[in-house]
């Protein structure tokens, strides 16, 4: 799908495009390492470089076409050749990106869910996508595990991608026949407005709980940066559990929206009916009615997160009461509390807040009829008041700990173990492991086959930063060939 670069700047100059300069774009990119041939470089100030540092390096790659943002209103609209391309110089061209976006990538699929919250996220897209398949809505997710369909994701870097990627992934989508995207909106890119102008047509709040206090500096600018994701779609269907506090204040703000709880009264409830070695069997509430359930998933926080999906596609009309016994037929989400069998259970899960690392204990648990093993770390160059905060929950909820590594980047891995280690109270069932896959070997060396082991941190992720290298390490792979490994 093209677009002519006059419609693309239109009511943006002074005086009408040259024809001459009137050529067709195909993409927009704020990236010049991603330019290619009759492209839109987006020349930007960002917050640590110059898009303007490499306009030239655009325009090797076949950029046609610069936009290249100006301080001064007195130089915007002055237009230029170079190379063969067009460069106009453009004021206020942060403001106009969403809008620049919007005339490039014009088709977006009809639904486009935004699930933003410190924990769950990735759970409640996947369940979004999985349940819409299920009841036949082509659908496909966005975020941390990558974008696709169920089961068909490709890879990520960023939770929320920058806006012309954004865009030209959802326009992509509607060309491909998606219908629906559930896609995970994080805090920085709410605040970074790279979902800026999206159409959501629903919104899910998750909870709020300690994290990237590096960037947000207090739990209320991070609050409020999640609310953002709130604010943008009053015209839509917003989502919020009531069992968070935040999500309190956020019902209160947003009297149209729906609640939904385990605890609390909501809108939609679920109670926990049995939990069984691989999965829940639930009952989930709404108004005077209610359907029993059984889910392939383990923890109760995870019955939260089925229950939010239930409740936004429920609410958006997409979903019958009858189609809900197809939950049966979910698979665990990649690296979430995903479960391995052997001689002793296994359980990945990407948990790396002292919330999540609880949740994540506590949900094994219920499933655990021996010994709860857990192995963790905490990254380095991030939050460092985390780190026994962690030791905290590992110590209240597992029976052994073994301290690990997550991605210590530039710290000295040993330095940010003994910050996890000011958390203990007792610190005899507490071992200190560096190599992530030694600590797993020692895990399950010691487990029984009732016991049960938290691998805690990396879940999805095919990578581990240490120093200045990104190392392959790919913990689901690592616990399987080990379990295969202990079953021989």
């Amino acid at each position: 799908m093209k677009v002519k670069l006059a419609q693309l700047i239109a009511g943006w100059l002074h005086q009408p495009l040259p024809e001459t300069f009137n050529v067709d774009i195909s993409d927009l990119f704020i990236d010049s390492r991603a330019v290619i041939p009759n492209s839109v470089f987006i020349a930007i100030v960002g917050a640590t470089s110059d898009g303007r540092d490499y306009i030239q390096k655009a325009l090797c790659q076949g950029a046609a076409v610069v936009l290249s943002q100006v301080d001064d209103k007195a130089q915007h609209g002055q237009i230029e050749r170079r190379d063969g391309a067009v460069i106009i110089h453009f004021y206020g061209l942060k403001e106009a990106l969403a809008t620049l976006a919007q005339r490039c990538y014009r088709q977006l699929p009809r639904h486009i869910i935004g699930v933003t919250g410190t924990n769950g996220k990735s759970t409640v897209t996947h369940l979004l996508a999985s349940l819409a398949e299920l009841n036949h809505i082509p659908a496909a997710v966005m975020g941390t595990l990558g974008q696709g369909r169920p089961g068909e994701l490709h890879g990520a870097l960023n939770t929320t991608a920058d806006i012309f990627s954004v865009y030209r992934i959802l326009n992509q989508f509607a060309l491909s026949g998606i219908e629906l995207v559930a896609m995970e909106v994080s805090s920085h890119g709410l605040v970074q407005g790279r979902v800026a102008g999206v159409p959501f047509t629903g919104a899910v709040f998750t909870n709020l709980t300690r994290d990237h206090l590096d960037y947000h500096h207090t739990m209320q600018a991070y609050g409020e940066a999640k609310a953002q994701l709130m604010a943008m779609t009053t015209r839509g269907v917003q989502i919020i559990n009531a069992d968070d506090a935040f999500g309190q204040q956020l019902l209160e703000r947003y009297p149209n929206a729906k609640s939904y709880a385990l605890e609390c009264q909501a809108d939609w409830q679920a109670s926990v009916i049995a939990m069984t070695e691989s999965g829940c069997q639930i009952r989930v509430h709404h108004h005077d009615q209610q359907w029993p359930i059984e889910v392939p998933l383990l923890g109760q926080f995870n019955v939260s997160n089925l229950l939010a999906a239930i409740a936004c596609l429920d609410e958006l009309g997409l979903v019958s009461d009858a189609s809900l016994g197809d939950c049966l037929a979910l698979k665990a989400v990649p690296g979430r509390m995903e479960l391995f069998c052997g001689r002793t259970q296994v359980v990945v899960d990407y948990a790396h807040t002292p919330d999540a690392l609880a949740k994540a204990l506590q949900g094994v648990r219920s499933h655990c009829s021996g010994k709860l093993i857990c192995i963790f770390g905490c990254g380095g160059d991030r939050d460092r008041g985390k780190r026994p905060l962690m030791a905290q929950a590992a110590e209240n909820y597992a029976d052994q700990v073994i301290v690990t590594n997550d991605n210590p980047r530039s710290e000295d891995p040993s330095l940010i173990a003994d910050d996890i280690c000011q958390g203990f109270e007792h610190r005899q069932s507490v071992s200190i492991i560096l190599d992530r896959r030694s600590a797993i070997q020692a895990a399950l060396a010691q487990a029984q086959k009732q016991d049960m082991i938290l691998v805690a941190g990396k879940g999805h992720e095919d990578y581990q930063i240490i120093g200045q290298q990104r190392l392959a390490y790919d913990e689901r792979a690592v616990v399987a060939q080990l379990l295969a490994e202990a079953s021989c």
